[in-house]
């Protein structure tokens, strides 16, 4: 099934679901000369156009290497000015004309960093945009967290969102943690669950102290209702045990002293992102 242009319901990780935006990209070298253009006019069109052509799937679809490969190729032989079916040798390394400015290229951009910048806005959506239906649906399907700081998820189901979720694991086996690039600050705690958000540190408290998570008998608790006034007795199913339970609680209680000695403002989510990194978020 196809909707406005773009694939829906198919396995997007499949290389013949992208056949689309290569044919498009082939059209559109076929009908310009490279040889007769300048390479400023070379690079121009590759900003404006080229790059530009496979945005809406890649807003929605994470893209297999294999045509990530094959875009970049088509875009590097269009650059060195080589026709189609042609081999022309390049002078420049074109990861160094991806490469910003800044840093000794010419500020094309590769396709990779922009599809996983328009994946992760819908990260950022779904972590600031808690009210809009989309988000209720995701949270009903992958938990409140939405599978973000989970490793369970539906990996049989080809939906767009699964596919930002494995983006994100696979960039994270890779050394690049976009989830550590956010924080929270803290607020009121009406509207963050104690247990399920990272909200403190870099893990869940569910991971860090399993053995009170499963004692607590409300476990989609918002922060609030974990803080005093309200008390720990009143909420555990029983008395935490000797051994890991007892010393988990103790780490605990020393957890949220530690917290409140920092104070309690509004929730919000700030972005970490250095202004030379990838890409920069904007919530507008």
């Amino acid at each position: 099934m196809t909707y406005l242009g773009v694939p829906v319901g198919g396995n997007m990780s499949r290389c013949n679901n992208w056949e689309a935006v290569v044919t498009k990209f082939t059209s559109k070298l076929s009908l310009w000369k490279a040889r007769l253009l300048s390479v400023g006019g070379r690079l121009s069109l590759i900003k404006s156009v080229l790059g530009n052509l496979p945005t809406y799937f890649m807003s929605l679809y994470y893209m297999p290497a294999a045509i990530r490969s094959k875009l970049e190729s088509l875009r590097q032989n269009f650059f060195i000015g080589s026709e189609l079916g042609d081999r022309k040798m390049a002078w420049v390394s074109w990861n160094t004309c991806l490469a910003s400015k800044e840093l000794g290229g010419l500020g094309i951009g590769s396709i990779h960093a922009l599809n996983v910048g328009l994946l992760f806005k819908w990260i950022w959506r779904f972590l600031h945009n808690q009210s809009d239906l989309w988000i209720s649906v995701i949270k009903g399907i992958y938990g409140c967290s939405g599978g973000i700081f989970g490793e369970n998820f539906a990996r049989s189901c080809h939906s767009p969102w699964s596919g930002i979720l494995s983006m994100i694991k696979k960039l994270k086996h890779k050394g690049i943690d976009l989830m550590a690039l956010c924080k929270r600050k803290l607020g009121n705690g009406e509207s963050i669950l104690f247990w399920e958000d990272v909200w403190w540190g870099n893990q869940t408290l569910k991971n860090l102290y399993p053995g009170i998570h499963m004692l607590d008998s409300h476990k989609d608790c918002c922060v609030a209702h974990r803080l005093p006034p309200h008390e720990w007795n009143t909420v555990l199913r029983r008395d935490p045990r000797g051994g890991i339970e007892a010393s988990q609680f103790n780490e605990l209680r020393l957890h949220i002293e530690s917290i409140l000695g920092h104070g309690l403002q509004i929730f919000t989510r700030v972005s970490r992102l250095p202004r030379f990194g990838f890409w920069m978020i904007r919530t507008s």
